[in-house]
């Protein structure tokens, strides 16, 4: 299938995401590229009720991801062009023609993660690839201090936030992505979270309405939270720590102040801008030259 279809496929069965993530280094990335490739196509969102200040805004949007709604996240941070945007795209992926070999294998896949007993047959799959997985893994984290280090530094990230980052990737070397336990537990949550999306063809994802298809993204998204807890990544507590301050205004523009605390860590307090479009406030998209961006803008 093309491209915008192939996004769209992977995202809407993450589950498949969900399984690579128990596999390997290898297959984590492609895991990690199919649920970019669900947030990339989001084609009907709808947002919270307009606001008339900066923080309420960015609160309502911190509430939605607290929820598991991704979806109105997204529809409470991204202005009505850019929502037209994805409706239009989405329009667009409906009508590209299905690859046949490559929507045979999604639909073999997605038959086997939903039949009954799926969650035997795909540990089953996984179980020789665990050892082979944590070895892979543990190579990564090490490295990823490293790797980090360099890439913030570069990006002028400020000192403190690279310190917290740094000490993220440096626990990521006590997980233990070796367990069967965790491993069995990620699958159970895999093909719930399988037959729960429904979908088990490229036609059955060409089908589906804007909000059908937001409404598995949100589904996806509960699940990838779920799996990354069985192996103590969950971002939940992170954004329950979540407060957001508006510092300043002038005009259209407001200054913001984002304070988190990741995994238990000292709390972190991210700088960033909102800008006020026809009545609303939205986090402003970073100037192309501005390597600082917090990753809040649209």
């Amino acid at each position: 299938m093309n491209s915008h279809l192939s996004q769209l496929v992977y995202a809407a069965a993450v589950s498949s995401g969900l399984f690579l993530t128990a596999c390997s280094g290898e297959s984590c990335t492609t895991g990690a590229d199919a649920v970019t490739a669900m947030v990339g196509v989001n084609p009907g969102i709808s947002g919270v009720a307009a606001t008339s200040a900066p923080d309420t805004t960015m609160t309502a949007a911190i509430e939605a991801l607290k929820k598991r709604q991704l979806s109105t996240f997204l529809g409470t941070v991204m202005t009505p062009s850019d929502l037209d945007g994805m409706r239009q795209s989405w329009a667009e992926a409906k009508k590209e023609e299905l690859n046949p070999d490559e929507d045979a294998q999604f639909q073999a896949f997605m038959t086997m993660a939903t039949a009954e007993g799926a969650e035997d047959t795909l540990f089953m799959m996984v179980k020789p690839h665990l050892k082979e997985a944590q070895e892979q893994v543990g190579g990564m984290a090490q490295m990823l201090p490293f790797m980090m280090a360099g890439a913030l530094q570069d990006a002028n990230v400020p000192q403190e936030t690279q310190a917290m980052l740094g000490d993220v990737a440096k626990s990521i070397t006590d997980i233990d992505f070796g367990s069967e336990d965790n491993a069995r537990r990620a699958i159970g949550i895999f093909v719930k979270t399988a037959r729960a999306l429904d979908v088990k063809s490229g036609k059955e994802i060409q089908s589906l309405s804007f909000d059908e298809v937001m409404g598995r993204v949100d589904t996806a998204y509960a699940g990838v939270i779920d799996i990354l807890g069985v192996y103590g990544l969950s971002p939940e507590g992170m954004m329950k720590s979540m407060s957001v301050k508006t510092v300043s205004t002038e005009g259209d523009l407001a200054q913001m102040e984002l304070t988190f605390s990741l995994f238990g860590m000292d709390p972190e307090t991210v700088p960033f801008e909102m800008e006020r479009i026809d009545g609303r406030w939205y986090p402003k998209a970073p100037e192309k030259d501005d390597q600082t961006a917090t990753g809040l803008a649209r």
